[in-house]
C-alpha cells in the first residue's frame, strides 16, 4: 500500500530557461510533503568539452544537486551524449536511462517502496525513460506539436519517438484542446490541461512602484513589445509591415535571439522605431512588460502554429496587457482582451484598436490570467492522476 508519492520529472530544457519548473514548483507545494525529483538536462561529456563546459561542470558530484523546495530537489546528471543527439543512435537512451536509474540510487533519491512513482516527461526523445522505474505512471505532457517543424514540415523522427512514448504512456497531457484532439486518436487517455503562467510574478507590472528599466523609458510611446524566444515562427514579413505603417509606434523585443531567426532581425534593425533589447531574467520581466502598452504574438499561420498555446499570452494579461495575435491556435477575440488578426493590414488595425482600449477592460485580463495560474494547472492535471 502506496503512503505517498514519488515524481520524477525529465526537463527538456535547462530549468533556468523551462516555463514548466513553475508548473513543476506548483505541484511540488500541492503533493507537500511527497517528493518531487527533477531531471534537469544532463552535463554530456562529448558536447560539453566542446561547447558546453559549464554545464559538463555542473553535473559532476558536488555540483549537481540543488535544493529548490523542501521537498523538490533538482538534479542535473552526467550522461555520455546529450539525449536528443543520443536519440539517433540505437539504444544509446536505453543504457543512459540504466546509467540514470543507478545513479539516482547511489544518490538516495530513487523511490522508497512505500512510494506511488509517477514518471513525467515531456519530449517525445525522452521515451525510454518512460520505464526509468518499472512499475511507474507515466505521464507524457506536449509543450507543442513535436511531429512538426516550426515552419509545419513533417519532422519523421520525432514523430517515431512519439509513437514509441505514447505506447509507453498512461496519461497524455496537452496544452491546447486542437491538440488534444489530435492525439486522442492515437492514445486513449488524452487530456487538454491548458497552459500555465506565473500570475503573482507577473502581475507584478502592475503594482505603482514597479520601475520601468531606463533603457525602455527611453524609448518613446507607445510600446508594442514581444516577449520571449525569437525564433523562425515570427512572422518577420508581418512585422515589417507593422513598422513601415506606422513609425511613430516603437516596436520592442525583448529576448534571447534563436540563429534561425538571426538573419530576420537585423534586417529589422535598420527602422528607427525597431528595438532589440536583449534577453532579461525572469525576474525582470515584469519590469519591462509594466511598460509596454500591448503585446503581439506575430506568429507564422502554418500547421505548426495551429497547435500552440503561447505562455506568453498569459503573461501580457497578467500584466494587464491587450493582446494583438495572428490566426493561430484556436483563439478567438475576447473584446478588450485579444484581437485575432489574420493577415498584416488587419494586425496593424489591431493594434491601433489595442492602443486606443488601452487600460478600459484591465481587469478582465487580470481574470482570465489568474484563471490559468500554474496552481490552477497543476490541480487540474492532479485531479487527473486522482491525486
Amino acid at each position: 500500500m502506496y503512503t505517498s508519492q514519488y515524481f520524477l520529472f525529465y526537463l527538456y530544457l535547462d530549468w533556468e530557461h523551462c516555463v514548466a519548473r513553475e508548473q513543476i514548483k506548483a505541484i511540488a507545494n500541492e503533493i507537500h510533503p511527497s517528493r518531487v525529483v527533477c531531471i534537469d538536462r544532463p552535463g554530456d561529456l562529448l558536447v560539453g568539452l566542446l561547447r558546453r563546459r559549464k554545464r559538463l561542470r555542473s553535473s559532476l558530484p558536488g555540483a549537481n544537486i540543488r535544493k529548490i523546495t523542501d521537498n523538490l530537489t533538482l538534479i542535473r546528471p552526467f550522461f555520455l551524449l546529450n539525449d536528443y543527439l543520443a536519440s539517433w543512435i540505437p539504444c544509446l537512451n536505453r543504457l543512459q536511462c540504466v546509467w540514470l536509474r543507478w545513479l539516482l540510487k547511489q544518490m538516495g533519491y530513487g523511490p522508497a517502496s512505500n512510494e506511488r512513482v509517477i514518471t513525467w516527461l515531456c519530449s517525445p526523445v525522452h521515451w525510454p525513460f518512460a520505464k526509468l522505474f518499472p512499475s511507474a505512471f507515466v505521464v507524457y505532457q506536449l509543450v507543442d506539436e513535436y511531429t512538426l517543424t516550426a515552419q509545419g514540415c513533417p519532422n519523421p523522427h520525432r514523430a517515431a519517438m512519439e509513437q514509441l512514448m505514447l505506447k509507453k504512456s498512461d496519461i497524455v497531457f496537452t496544452r491546447s484542446e486542437a491538440l488534444a484532439r489530435k492525439k486522442s486518436s492515437r492514445h486513449k487517455n488524452v487530456h487538454c490541461i491548458g497552459q500555465g503562467v506565473s500570475f503573482d510574478h507577473f502581475a507584478k507590472a502592475l503594482r505603482c512602484r514597479t520601475e520601468v528599466p531606463s533603457e525602455l523609458a527611453n524609448i518613446p510611446k507607445p510600446r508594442i513589445g514581444l516577449v520571449g524566444n525569437l525564433r523562425d515562427w515570427i512572422d518577420f514579413q508581418l512585422v515589417k509591415r507593422l513598422l513601415e505603417s506606422h513609425p511613430e509606434w516603437s516596436v520592442v523585443f525583448i529576448g534571447p535571439i534563436d540563429s534561425s531567426a538571426a538573419s530576420s532581425v537585423a534586417t529589422l534593425t535598420k527602422f528607427r522605431n525597431f528595438f532589440w533589447v536583449g534577453a532579461k531574467s525572469f525576474n525582470e520581466i515584469p519590469r519591462w512588460l509594466s511598460g509596454l502598452d500591448v503585446g503581439i504574438i506575430p506568429y507564422l499561420q502554418t500547421e505548426f502554429t495551429m497547435y500552440v498555446n503561447p505562455a506568453k499570452l498569459y503573461e501580457y494579461w497578467a500584466a494587464g496587457l491587450p493582446v494583438v495575435m495572428t490566426n493561430i491556435g484556436e483563439f478567438k477575440s475576447i473584446e478588450g482582451c485579444l484581437w485575432i488578426a489574420e493577415s498584416a493590414s488587419q494586425f496593424i488595425e489591431a493594434t491601433n484598436l489595442a492602443l486606443q482600449i488601452g487600460g478600459s477592460f484591465r481587469e478582465k485580463r487580470i481574470q482570465i490570467a489568474r484563471d490559468h495560474s500554474f496552481e490552477n494547472v497543476a490541480k487540474r492535471a492532479l485531479k487527473h492522476l486522482s491525486i
